[in-house]
């Protein structure tokens, strides 16, 4: 019987030595989960402030990459200013040297009008007199055509999306990349924005290729006021959807033109853009 009891109270010292060694595992096991989730945690607020570091970062590039552009344009824009007013002046002195000739001849002419002929009979001679305004206006006219053929006087572009976007978000200015023609310099293939190199009348016309079972709501917008929208839809349907708005707008000298997804509406899918049908921003200026 002692032999008996002693191996029982020994079991329960084991078994209780157990329980007790069972206890500490799990608390200690409790408190390194604890130290984990704290790490984790610490770790994700570290990346999410490396994320809002380089987009802010991103942001500011673009802001001041957007202003260079700005300053390069309105000074290419005086040296342009600066070339012409040169040679029209040239040119106007030419041909005020012109009308100063045409004027002598006719005041020459004018003391003669009337020419003997084989018959000895004095008969009047019809003659065209150039006056000062029919100079000028002969002026302006040819002025008027140097303009029109002058392509430094021209803007216009077009550009669109060298890739898919595969995760558009709302409020997202969109970047077209790819650009084909930029008479005038006017947009930047870095920020997607047409900055308006004088007043004028101008049109403006977006396409946006919408994925399968997807849509896309996107507008176009002047400086920070929307000013027409679009929206392509294939959320019915197993297949690529293409909408393309187009705008007629007066602007001025400095505006900022530019195609954003609408801050309002939610986005399904990408935006699609390959060489079968391009995501793409145009525009030009007609007077």
């Amino acid at each position: 019987m002692d032999y008996q009891a002693k191996h029982d109270n020994r079991i329960r010292e084991l078994e209780q030595k157990f329980r007790i060694r069972d206890l500490e595992q799990d608390t200690r096991i409790r408190e390194l989960e604890q130290k984990f989730r704290k790490r984790v945690s610490e770790q994700d607020t570290r990346i999410c402030e490396l994320k809002m570091a380089i987009q802010n970062h991103k942001v500011n590039q673009a802001d001041q990459i957007r202003k260079l552009e700005h300053a390069i344009q309105i000074q290419s824009k005086q040296i342009e200013d600066l070339i012409e007013d040169c040679t029209y002046s040239k040119k106007d002195d030419l041909q005020i040297n012109d009308a100063l000739v045409l004027s002598n001849i006719n005041a020459t002419v004018s003391k003669t009008p009337y020419m003997e002929s084989d018959s000895s009979e004095l008969k009047p001679v019809h003659i065209r007199r150039y006056g000062k305004n029919d100079n000028m206006d002969r002026m302006s006219d040819r002025k008027r055509l140097l303009l029109n053929t002058n392509t430094s006087n021209m803007v216009t572009f077009y550009a669109f999306m060298n890739t898919h976007e595969t995760n558009p978000g709302r409020h997202q200015t969109l970047i077209f990349d790819d650009v084909k023609i930029n008479l005038g310099s006017a947009y930047s293939q870095n920020s997607g924005l047409f900055t308006a190199p004088g007043h004028g009348i101008y049109v403006f016309t977006w396409t946006v290729v919408a994925d399968d079972y997807g849509y896309v709501y996107s507008e176009i917008v002047i400086n920070t006021t929307p000013y027409g929208s679009i929206l392509t839809n294939s959320q019915e349907n197993r297949d690529f959807h293409t909408v393309t708005g187009i705008v007629v707008a007066e602007v001025n000298k400095g505006d900022e033109i530019y195609i954003r997804t609408n801050p309002n509406y939610p986005i399904k899918g990408r935006i699609v853009s390959d060489s079968s049908q391009r995501t793409s921003f145009s525009g030009w200026k007609v007077i």
